[in-house]
């Protein structure tokens, strides 16, 4: 593993996994199936963490340290956690605001352990199909749902990636997306898995991100639209020329805008477009380089070892190029959500073995994936997923709004907009009040950066809100 100046070799990466498991299993007791929820930015210590948790066949719940204290107590409510695992910053937050909490420690607290500790763990026998990981993510109305995902899962990922991107020796994988990310997770186990090198960035910086690919000698990369228009706006320097090593830019999470593609291939940058999303342990379908058309957005061709198929609401196959749902089958995808009380899985979106994502594509003729939308009204903006239900009730909870509608406009940077429209309860109400009171609830990615005023709602005749005519009063015409 690269960090910064630093590097690991996996040798000291298991002995300081094994210093951290032997801290666990003392002084924590954590056992089999006990979950570690994890809310940390990126950093070598998580990474630690991760293996450790692999060495005890515990479970990590890895959560998005961007939330607000509000969102946090959610999760760890939902979650159940035996430990939690966090920044300074936010254990002093989360003791302070409630009593009722599962133990609790920095990852300073956990590492100054480490300094006097043992390097030695009662090892687990390893069985692929227990659970590692419980992935958050909300459904249409903004409740967290629980992804278990199996070492087995990860594992039928990163053959089907390797598969289609092959594996060299000197490879070097950056890892910039977050490691509560499926996305991101899924890079440092798939890289453990090759016996190749991870090199962590802990936030993203262009500048910083450009000199990394060069002194780390990366060979492949994952982002979303976001990072890669970014990185070609301010960034001469991110081509093929100057960055000759670069073999691929996987690119996934959202949408890419044609203008970023087209730009991407003036460059000579290997772009590969993907689809993924939690459930499917990341990557789904991927387009090999060379067989890219970079006029459109297409998203590929599904991995080794997976199935891939289009169907009407009668769960019925239809025929090339004509959209329906997106349903995927094989082994990375999870058994089933976990039910509320955290002890089995529940059916839901689950017919005959395959899995209903609740995207909406088609297939090319040659078999390639067109995906047209993603799952009904999220709005993914800079790789997040934001649900408009979630945002809209936060702003009809309060006294300052009468009605509410959140929908996402197309954006070249961002990918979707976040953009609201509210009926006000009284003419005092302004835009910087309405942001000042999002902050107390929403994390930023979930703040609307545009808003209209409005009398009311534009809705159909049974009082439901036309979305498609609140995205005209920003401009956006279907």
């Amino acid at each position: 593993m690269l960090f910064e100046e630093k590097k690991w070799t996996y040798s000291e990466l298991l002995r300081e996994a094994t210093r951290i498991a032997g801290i666990l299993q003392r002084e924590y007791h954590i056992r089999v199936g006990d979950r570690i929820f994890i809310l940390l930015e990126n950093s070598p210590e998580y990474i630690f963490l991760i293996h450790a948790t692999l060495l005890l066949h515990a479970v990590i719940v890895p959560v998005s340290p961007r939330g607000t204290a509000r969102e946090i107590r959610e999760r760890i409510h939902t979650f159940r956690p035996i430990l939690i695992v966090t920044s300074t910053q936010w254990t002093r937050m989360l003791r302070t605001t409630e009593d009722s909490l599962p133990t609790m420690l920095s990852i300073d607290e956990l590492f100054q352990e480490c300094d006097t500790a043992p390097s030695d763990c009662h090892v687990v026998a390893f069985r692929s199909e227990n659970i590692f990981s419980i992935m958050s993510t909300s459904g249409t109305s903004g409740k967290p749902k629980a992804v278990p995902l199996t070492c087995a899962n990860f594992e039928a990922s990163a053959l089907g990636s390797a598969a289609n991107l092959g594996i060299e020796k000197d490879d070097v994988w950056l890892c910039i997306l977050p490691l509560h990310h499926v996305g991101g997770l899924a890079i440092v186990l798939r890289s453990v898995l090759y016996g190749t090198a991870v090199s962590l960035v802990e936030k993203f910086d262009t500048s910083k991100l450009i000199s990394t690919l060069r002194d780390h000698r990366v060979r492949l990369v994952s982002v979303v639209p976001t990072m890669l228009h970014r990185l070609m706006r301010e960034e001469e320097n991110f081509d093929g020329e100057y960055l000759p090593r670069l073999r691929a830019i996987l690119l996934g999470g959202a949408p890419a805008s044609q203008r970023i593609l087209l730009e991407a291939q003036r460059r000579s940058l290997p772009v590969f477009t993907t689809y993924g999303l939690t459930e499917g342990s990341s990557q789904i379908t991927t387009m090999p380089y060379d067989e890219s058309d970079r006029t459109d957005t297409n998203s590929g061709f599904p991995l080794q070892g997976t199935e891939l198929s289009i169907r009407n609401s009668n769960f019925e196959m239809l025929p090339a190029r004509e959209p329906g749902t997106i349903w995927i089958r094989g082994a990375m995808v999870m058994r089933g959500y976990l039910t509320e009380d955290g002890k089995g899985y529940s059916s839901k979106g689950f017919r005959d073995g395959w899995f209903e994502t609740g995207d909406v594509g088609y297939l090319n003729g040659n078999g390639s994936l067109v995906v047209q939308s993603r799952r009904e009204d999220v709005i993914i903006t800079g790789g997040e997923n934001v649900y408009p239900t979630e945002v809209e009730a936060i702003l009809e909870g309060s006294n300052l709004v009468k009605d509410s509608c959140v929908v996402g406009i197309p954006d070249d940077e961002w990918g979707q907009l976040l953009c609201a429209v509210i009926v006000p309860s009284t003419d005092a109400v302004t835009i910087p009040i309405l942001e000042k009171y999002c902050r107390d609830y929403l994390a930023g990615f979930k703040i609307p950066r545009a808003w209209k005023f409005v009398s009311q709602l534009p809705k159909t005749v049974s009082g439901k809100i036309i979305r498609f005519e609140v995205q005209k009063l920003f401009g956006h015409v279907l």
